[in-house]
């Protein structure tokens, strides 16, 4: 995970398709993934992936 927030290995996150959201919008992530989209959610509940980038 450090390695793609990073920016090591950006490629990566495309294949994994990894979607940062905030803490708000966590239920609606939880329900969007329920119903099986191929997604995966990274709560960031203080932005600090856009900070690291």
């Amino acid at each position: 995970m450090q390695a793609i927030l990073g920016g090591r290995m950006d490629y990566l996150s495309e294949v994994t398709n990894i979607e940062f959201i905030s803490l708000d919008l966590a239920p609606e992530a939880y329900r969007t993934f329920d119903q099986g989209a191929p997604k995966k959610f990274v709560i960031d509940p203080h932005n600090s992936t856009k900070k690291a980038a």
